[in-house]
C-alpha cells in the first residue's frame, strides 16, 4: 500500500464556471474563487466509467453494462434496495476486513467510494490567487431568427405568420412582467449572502424562492411559447482564461492497481478535458501538470515519483512506479459488478 500526493496547477483555457446552489454565482473561500473539488471529482469518475465501459467494449464484457454498474461507478449510488439494506446491517455483523475484499475486485469503488465504503481517492478544490481573476460576462440576447433572416418569414404560410405575431405580442407583454419579478429575486438573493443572520437569510430565500411560483404564472398566461424569445440572457461569473489554480490529490492507502486506474481515469478525461458549465461554448476547458510523490514511512517525508500532464498533445506520465501501476491495472483481473 502507498500513499501518493499530487501538486500542481489546474489552466483554464477558456473561462470556467459552475452554478451552485444558493450562491448565485463563482463559489469562493476568503475572496478567492475555486473549482470546486466536486466538479473535479464528478467530472473523473465519469471519466473512469466512461474507460471501464470502453475497455469492456473492446473485450466483449458484457457484465458491466447494467443499471447497478453505471450508478454505483458514476456516483456511489446503491439502486438495488435489497443491497442497500444488506450493507446497512453488514456494518454490525460482518469482519472489518470485508471492505478489502470488495476493494480488490473493484478498485473503481475503493477509488470513488460509495455508500458507507470511503473512496480512498482525495480530490481538492482548485483556487485561484486573486480576486482579479474573475469577472462577468454579459451573455447578451438571444437572437429572433427571422429578424436575422426577414426572407425566412416569407416563406411561412398566412397562418403561421399570423401565430408569430400573436406569439410575440403575448412574450412582450409576459417579458416586461418577468423581467421585473427576476430583479426583485436578485435583490433579495443579493441581499440574503450579505446578510450574517441565519434566520434572516432563510426568510430572503424563501421569498425568492416565492417569486419562481409568480413567474411561472406569467409565463403560463401564453398558450404557446412560454419561455421569451427575445429575451438578456443572465450574465455569468467566470474565471478568466489563462489562470493557473493550485491544486492538490490524494491516493491514500492504495494498490498499484488502484493507482493504475486514477490515472488512466484522468487520461480518459483527457480526450475532452472541460471542466463545469456551458461546455457548449468551450467554457472550462483545461489544461494540468501535477508532480507525484510517496510518503516515505522511513523518513516521514515523501519521495517524488513523477508528474502527470494534461496538454494539447494529450495526457503524459512521467514516473516507472507510475507506469507500472497503469500496466498493473490493464493485466489485473477485476469484477466491477459487485459493489458489496
Amino acid at each position: 500500500m502507498k500513499t501518493l500526493h499530487f501538486t500542481g496547477t489546474i489552466t483554464t483555457l477558456e473561462p470556467f464556471t459552475v452554478s451552485i446552489a444558493k450562491q448565485g454565482g463563482l463559489p469562493k473561500f476568503n475572496g478567492l474563487a475555486y473549482i470546486p473539488s466536486s466538479t473535479i471529482n464528478g467530472a473523473i469518475r465519469h471519466a473512469c466509467l466512461d474507460y471501464l465501459i470502453s475497455q469492456a467494449n473492446k473485450n466483449d464484457v458484457n457484465y458491466l453494462h447494467t443499471l447497478e454498474t453505471y450508478y454505483s461507478t458514476s456516483q456511489g449510488y446503491i439502486l438495488n434496495n435489497e443491497v442497500k439494506e444488506m450493507i446497512d446491517k453488514s456494518k454490525t455483523s460482518t469482519p472489518i476486513d470485508k471492505d478489502d475484499d470488495i476493494r480488490a475486485v473493484n478498485p473503481a469503488l475503493s477509488l470513488f467510494g460509495r455508500w458507507k465504503l470511503d473512496g480512498k481517492f482525495g480530490i481538492g478544490n482548485a483556487y485561484t490567487s486573486h480576486e482579479n481573476q474573475c469577472r462577468k460576462v454579459e451573455q447578451g440576447f438571444r437572437s429572433q431568427i427571422f429578424e436575422r433572416n426577414p426572407q425566412l418569414f416569407a416563406s411561412l404560410p398566412s397562418s403561421e405568420a399570423q401565430r408569430y405575431y400573436t406569439l410575440i405580442e403575448n412574450q412582450s407583454s409576459a417579458a416586461s412582467k418577468v423581467g421585473e419579478l427576476k430583479k426583485q429575486q436578485t435583490a433579495l438573493l443579493k441581499e440574503a449572502r450579505k446578510t450574517a443572520d441565519e434566520e434572516g437569510k432563510a426568510v430572503l430565500y424563501q421569498q425568492a424562492k416565492a417569486i419562481d411560483d409568480e413567474i411561472r404564472l406569467a409565463k403560463d398566461a401564453s398558450d404557446e411559447g412560454k419561455e421569451t424569445i427575445l429575451r438578456p440572457i443572465d450574465d455569468v461569473e467566470v474565471i478568466e482564461a489563462g489562470v493557473a489554480l493550485s491544486h492538490r490529490m490524494a491516493l491514500r492507502q492504495v494498490t498499484d492497481e488502484e493507482i493504475g486506474l486514477a490515472l488512466l481515469s484522468w487520461a480518459q478525461f483527457s480526450l475532452n478535458p472541460q471542466l463545469g458549465g456551458k461546455a457548449r461554448r468551450n467554457f472550462g476547458a483545461i489544461h494540468a501538470h501535477w508532480d507525484v510523490s510517496v510518503s516515505n514511512e522511513d523518513t516521514f517525508g515523501r519521495d517524488p515519483v513523477g508528474s502527470v500532464t494534461i496538454d494539447d498533445n494529450g495526457f503524459h506520465v512521467e514516473g516507472q512506479l507510475l507506469l507500472d501501476a497503469m500496466q498493473a491495472f490493464k493485466e489485473g483481473s477485476f469484477d466491477f459488478s459487485r459493489i458489496a
